[in-house]
């Protein structure tokens, strides 16, 4: 893997990483001719880029796109909006994603991809509508932290 990071004191914030893993071996040994042995053997080639960055006063831009090269396919990509005050922040963000089950294994063919808009509001002092949206946004942009009011 390989990564470059830029984190300025205005707040931006930008990641560029490359992953790679070369699988040698099989890790699950499947009967000659099953279309999951070659999912299963092939190495991770992703890139993954990601931003939070002030757009105007109060205001952050927020995205990511997560791309597996092996398989040609986007493993995640999000775009959405940040708003900051005194008294209070809201979140808005548009998400499309792989939805996987590792417990199974399932060839790419059968990998869905979700849809879906997340909206959180906090207000300051009280609790919020809920932490999904900073979740998604703090394990999906590397540094990221909720501003503080």
């Amino acid at each position: 893997s390989a990564a470059l990071r830029y984190n300025d004191r205005q707040g931006s914030l930008f990641n560029l990483v490359y992953r790679y893993t070369r699988r040698d071996s099989l890790i699950y040994q499947f009967a000659p001719g099953n279309p999951l042995a070659d999912d299963i053997r092939a190495n991770i080639d992703q890139v993954d880029l990601s931003l939070a960055t002030p757009l105007a006063a109060n205001w952050r831009l927020l995205a990511r796109y997560n791309h597996d090269l092996t398989h040609h396919q986007e493993l995640e990509i999000f775009a959405g909006l940040e708003y900051s005050s005194c008294c209070w922040r809201a979140s808005l963000v548009a998400r499309r994603w792989v939805d996987r089950d590792d417990t199974f294994i399932v060839g790419r063919e059968k990998l869905d991809h979700r849809t879906g808009l997340f909206f959180q509001i906090q207000f300051k002092g009280l609790a919020g509508t809920g932490t999904r949206v900073t979740n998604i946004l703090s394990e999906g942009i590397y540094g990221y932290q909720p501003p503080e009011f």
